[in-house]
């Protein structure tokens, strides 16, 4: 079960998503020396077609991790691991290379699950655990 929420207002704005990530974290460092993590999950889901047959469909969830948990996921996750990620959505504006404002919503991670990572005695509690508590 994910951390306990102590602020009422994160209620609003809080969503969580298991999926497989899609390549490896891409790792950078903020001006003030914080550690960033970005990278996407593949989210999948069944839904039915009008005609009733079965369909599948993939989400692709982009994800932003800051600080330690950047740290974590930069050192244990790799293309393919499965992770369940908490948090919240943001806004991401840019302008692209054609002049035009763009926009794309990111998950802002606020702590994750690594279910496949590979694991030693030392790091399962840790991974399993990453980011509870911090905001």
């Amino acid at each position: 079960m994910g951390p306990a929420v102590t602020n009422m207002a994160d209620l609003g704005n809080s969503c969580q998503f298991i999926g497989n990530l899609g390549s490896d974290p891409e790792m950078s460092f903020l001006q003030d020396g914080t550690a960033r993590a970005r990278f996407r999950i593949a989210v999948n889901g069944r839904g039915r077609n009008p005609d009733g047959s079965q369909s599948e469909t993939t989400m692709w969830v982009s994800v932003t991790a800051l600080s330690k948990q950047a740290e974590l996921v930069g050192e244990r996750l790799h293309k393919g691991n499965r992770v369940l990620t908490r948090g919240r959505l943001d806004v991401r504006e840019w302008t692209g290379n054609d002049g035009q404002k763009r926009y794309s919503l990111d998950l802002l991670q606020r702590d994750i699950e690594f279910f496949d990572a590979r694991r030693d005695a030392g790091h399962e509690a840790e991974a399993a655990l990453a980011g509870v508590g911090e905001d």
